[in-house]
C-alpha cells in the first residue's frame, strides 16, 4: 500500500508523451504552409511567440487584478501587432483542438492500470498543469479517474509553474499536507521544483533510460506501479 494520500499529475508530456505528439503537429503546420504559405507562416510566428512569451510568464508575478488567462495572449498580441483575440483563435485551434485526435495514441504506457489501481487502493487522484486538462483528460478516456482538475490561468492560482500555489491550493482542497502527496510530471525545472517549492515528493516521467535528476525517474507507468504498490500488483 501506498504511503501516499494523493497522487497529482501535470498532463502535457507526463499522461503523454510530448515527442511523437510534436512530429504529429509539425508535420500539419508544415501542411497548412504548403496550402496557404502566407497565412501558415502568420499561425507559425504567432504559436511560436505565444510560447515564448507565456514561457517568461513562468518568473512574473501578477497581482491579483492581473490575470494571466488575459495575459498570456495580450502579450503575443501586442508584439505581433494583431488582437489577443486572434492570438486566441489560433492558439485554440492549434494547441486545444487539433491536437486532441492525436493524444490516445501517445498516451503513456500503463496509465490507466494505474490509475485504475488508485482508485482501488483508496488514493485521491488529481490534475495540476498550466494548460486547461479537462478535454485532454477526456480525449484520453481517463477524466473519470481525477477527483480534482486545477490549472494555473484559474483565476484562483493564477500562477505558472514553478510557483508552488498550484499545488498549494490543490493541497487545500483535498484536505491533504505536503508529505502526503506525490507529484508527477515531465520537467525537471518547472514541475520539480514546483514539487519542491511546495515541499512535495515529486517523480519524473522520462522516456529515455539515461537517469537526469537525484529524483525518483520512470520511463512509463507500469514501473511507476511497481514502485508504488509493489511487485504484487
Amino acid at each position: 500500500m501506498s504511503a501516499y494520500k494523493a497522487i497529482i499529475f501535470d498532463v502535457d508530456g507526463t499522461l503523454y508523451y510530448q515527442a511523437p505528439l510534436r512530429r504529429k503537429m509539425l508535420k500539419e503546420l508544415l501542411l497548412s504552409f504548403i496550402f496557404n504559405p502566407l497565412k501558415g507562416y502568420r499561425e507559425i510566428r504567432l504559436i511560436k511567440t505565444f510560447r515564448e512569451e507565456r514561457e517568461k510568464l513562468r518568473h512574473f508575478s501578477p497581482g491579483k487584478d492581473t490575470l494571466l488567462e488575459e495575459l498570456q495572449y495580450l502579450i503575443p498580441a501586442q508584439k505581433l501587432g494583431i488582437s489577443p483575440q486572434e492570438v486566441k483563435k489560433v492558439i485554440k485551434d492549434w494547441i486545444f483542438e487539433k491536437p486532441l485526435k492525436h493524444l490516445r495514441a501517445c498516451k503513456i504506457p500503463g496509465l490507466d492500470e494505474f490509475l485504475a489501481l488508485c482508485k482501488a487502493q483508496g488514493l485521491k487522484t488529481g490534475i495540476f498543469s498550466d494548460y486547461p486538462a479537462s478535454q485532454k483528460l477526456e480525449t484520453l478516456g481517463i477524466l473519470q479517474h481525477f477527483d480534482l482538475v486545477l490549472c494555473a490561468t484559474s483565476p484562483e492560482i493564477n500562477a505558472f509553474k514553478p510557483s508552488p500555489k498550484g499545488l498549494k491550493v490543490t493541497m487545500e482542497k483535498l484536505g491533504l499536507g505536503p508529505q502526503e502527496i506525490l507529484y508527477v510530471g515531465d520537467r525537471l525545472e518547472v514541475d520539480g521544483l514546483c514539487a519542491e517549492r511546495a515541499g512535495v515528493s515529486f517523480v519524473l516521467i522520462s522516456p529515455g533510460a539515461k537517469k537526469i535528476s537525484d529524483f525518483l525517474q520512470v520511463e512509463d507507468y507500469f514501473s511507476l506501479l511497481q514502485i508504488i504498490f509493489g511487485p504484487k500488483n
